[in-house]
């Protein structure tokens, strides 16, 4: 059986033996996934003004925030966190966020399918294929997390 581990408000990292804090890890992973996104917005960059290097300097810095909490999840171990409730999965918070995810996920196939329709009826075809690419990936989603969830209970 493992040793028990301290949990900390912000959980330790899932790799290495050493016991290294959290943002010790996170934070050069967003930054090097920052700087990757960067430099392949530079490198997609073809016109002459701005130069490659500006889209470099300005995608990085602007996804850095966003990669942040990316490498948090990426990086940290979900049991060294200290949490509080003993059944959180039960609370109220949780049902709440799961039925406003059920009716964003409803109300996102509804305005696509609508908005497809009304593209396809105005002749611009391009647009009722893109949204309907969308909801066909939506739809295939929507499977997928059924299954998985039929699955694993």
């Amino acid at each position: 059986m493992r040793a028990a581990r301290p949990t900390l408000k912000f959980g330790r990292v899932k790799f290495g033996a050493k016991q290294t804090s959290e943002l010790a890890a996170a934070l050069p992973l967003a930054i090097v996934l920052a700087l990757v996104i960067g430099a392949i917005a530079g490198w997609l960059h073809e016109s002459e003004q701005p130069s490659g290097w500006l889209v470099f300097c300005v995608f990085a810095a602007a996804t850095f925030v966003p990669c942040l909490p990316l490498a948090w999840v990426l990086a940290v171990d979900r049991e060294s966190l200290a949490i509080n409730e003993p059944n959180a999965e039960q609370s109220v918070e949780v049902h709440w966020a799961q039925a406003a995810a059920a009716n964003s996920f409803y109300l996102a196939v509804a305005f696509a399918g609508s908005a497809c329709a009304v593209a396809s009826i105005l002749g611009y075809l391009p647009i009722a294929q893109a949204l309907l690419a969308g909801l066909l990936v939506l739809m295939g989603l929507f499977v997928a997390c059924y299954f998985r969830q039929r699955l694993h209970g």
